[in-house]
């Protein structure tokens, strides 16, 4: 009787679309003046105000991370000479919002403490790997069905069980939204975070 000796690979795709249920702010308080000492401590008070603030608003202490702390001597060009303007210190720290409901609201109140620097919003999902497993499997079922599709339209007996499977890629990308640095109320569309999974399934079948 023939036995499988035969073998086809077959590409299978799963893609997922998942609302995002975090969303992570980069934010920063930007100070300038001619004393270097007076830009740092301005630029801290507005800080940790800040800070406290976003705390009080419910924010926990773990979710403010500093990811930037930066001295700039500025210039002003006059007439073809570098003329010294001031000192600019930055303090950027990223900011996770795990309610996103509340985030035109949330950078309202950091804003009217001293946010002036916003590089926008990064809306992401906190269990990425949970709904990859998912894409990981939808990808597996499109190569079995197929793969009996095959079987379908030929003259041949599969073993709808694959020998051996290969992930290909991966691919998950937060929804990211610039913003302008305004006071607003308005709620940010977040929209849905696409993922998917792709992956190679080899199955033996045999001929009548």
């Amino acid at each position: 009787m023939p036995c499988f000796c035969y073998k086809m690979s077959i590409n299978g795709r799963g893609v997922l679309k998942v609302a995002p249920d975090i969303a992570i702010v980069t934010m920063g308080v930007i100070t300038e003046n001619k004393s270097l000492k007076i830009a740092q401590d301005e630029n801290s008070v507005m800080v940790t105000n800040v800070i406290q603030e976003l705390i009080k608003q419910g924010i926990s202490s773990k979710d403010i991370q500093t990811v930037d702390y930066n001295i700039e001597e500025q210039y002003d060009n006059v007439d073809g000479k570098q003329i010294f303007r001031a000192y600019r210190v930055k303090n950027a720290f990223r900011v996770t919002l795990r309610d996103i409901k509340r985030v035109g609201e949330v950078i309202d109140a950091a804003v009217s403490k001293g946010i002036n620097s916003i590089n926008g919003i990064s809306f992401e999902i906190s269990e990425p790997d949970k709904y990859y497993n998912i894409a990981l499997k939808k990808a597996l079922d499109q190569a079995v069905f197929k793969a009996q599709a095959i079987k379908s339209a030929s003259r041949i007996f599969l073993n709808s069980t694959p020998i051996r499977i290969t992930e290909e890629s991966t691919n998950y990308l937060p929804v990211y939204e610039p913003m302008l640095l305004k006071a607003t109320t308005t709620p940010v569309g977040p929209g849905e975070i696409q993922i998917s999974a792709s992956l190679k399934a080899v199955f033996q079948y045999k001929q009548y």
